[in-house]
């Protein structure tokens, strides 16, 4: 679905049953480990996103812009942001507000956003363009342990009922066994 339109030409955020998408033509490592990719935009974005796109449909034929790049460079023309244009926009973002920008910390929100969401790692990292879940759960996000024993804990409960002996338990010295309801678990 064609979104914004400016100077002839048609800027495409796909919204599908409600989800905003864009395609990430120029990822990060793009030519090394980078993958060109659909990218699913979190819809706290989509009230910002509408205001940015008039602002920016604005902009453009100000400047006469001729970039089909989403987010705009240095230069009219080019289309794609550079790594340092990111970086002095980012900065320029903390010195207006007083909130220090950190563009990586960000990008780590948004992996941990979606995995305490409980999407699966699997997921997260083909959405964040990694190769591989490890470099997901090492740099971006990992399942917090309190949830990983929560879904144990759901997976343990929904097997086959096993006999559970408690009360005649032999435990070795100096261990104990504590009972408790589910409504006394913290």
């Amino acid at each position: 679905m064609p979104f914004l339109s400016t100077m002839s030409r048609t800027y495409t955020v796909d919204i599908k049953d409600d989800v905003w998408t864009v395609e990430v033509l120029h990822p990060k490592g793009e030519g090394k480990h980078g993958e060109v990719r659909e990218a699913p935009i979190h819809p706290d974005a989509y009230p910002f996103l509408t205001r940015y796109f008039v602002a920016r449909a604005q902009h453009v034929q100000r400047i006469g812009a001729t970039t089909r790049a989403l987010f705009l460079g240095n230069v009219a023309t080019d289309g794609y942001l550079a790594t340092n244009t990111v970086r002095l926009y980012a900065q320029r973002v903390s010195d207006d507000t007083g909130i220090d920008v950190d563009l990586r910390k960000c990008r780590r929100t948004h992996g941990q956003r979606l995995v305490d969401a409980k999407v699966p790692i699997s997921v997260v990292s083909v959405v964040m363009g990694h190769a591989s879940t490890r470099t997901t759960e090492q740099h971006y996000a990992r399942v917090k342990h309190a949830v990983a024993v929560e879904e144990v804990t759901k997976t343990f409960n929904s097997l086959e009922e096993a006999p559970k002996e408690t009360a005649d338990v032999q435990m070795p010295t100096g261990f104990k066994i504590r009972l408790t309801s589910p409504s006394e678990t913290p």
